[in-house]
């Protein structure tokens, strides 16, 4: 619970610090969520496989994430992503990453191509490194609502107890300030 709250306080953090630089540009701040299909190929720390054939269908909200525009077409993006799993094998999994948000067109009326490399922090058990980038697409809908689709990939560090790695897919809604 301790490294839970840890994790939220860090996201506060990171949205009072990017909202004064936000002030400086007329970019809208970006509000959105998204689901998520991944699959994860989990190492063991001498390098072979614990389990290879991990899929995870998360909808319909697996992230929620915020775009603080720093100008025209870059923007700090922190998510947070909640994951509750139920059944035989339970477990809560909170991820908290920062992220760089560089589109390649700056017209919100047309489709807009995007890069996002990032860096965060995941708490299950314990608490791990994860870094990664993704591309994706917005696709507008109305003046303040588009789309989103995003391929990303994730690798996150256990340390001592071997690694993982995430190819995922995902779909959301953006919603504009103004």
């Amino acid at each position: 619970m301790k490294a839970i709250t840890c994790c939220c306080m860090m996201f506060v953090c990171m949205l009072v610090g990017t909202a004064h630089a936000q002030s400086r540009t007329s970019q809208p701040i970006e509000f959105g969520a998204d689901a998520a299909f991944a699959r994860d190929w989990v190492h063991a720390p001498n390098g072979g496989l614990f389990n290879p054939t991990t899929w995870n269908l998360v909808v319909p909200v697996q992230a929620i994430r915020v775009a603080f525009p720093l100008d025209d077409r870059l923007a700090i993006e922190p998510t947070l992503t909640l994951v509750k799993v139920g059944g035989d094998f339970s477990s809560t999994e909170l991820t908290l990453d920062g992220a760089l948000l560089y589109e390649l067109s700056t017209d919100r009326s047309r489709p807009q191509w995007f890069l996002r490399p990032f860096i965060g922090v995941n708490h299950e058990s314990t608490t791990n490194v994860t870094a990664g980038g993704g591309v994706g697409i917005k696709l507008p809908a109305t003046d303040r609502i588009a789309a989103r689709l995003e391929a990303r990939y994730t690798y996150t560090s256990f340390g001592d107890r071997g690694s993982n790695d995430e190819l995922g897919l995902f779909a959301g809604v953006s919603v504009y300030t103004r």
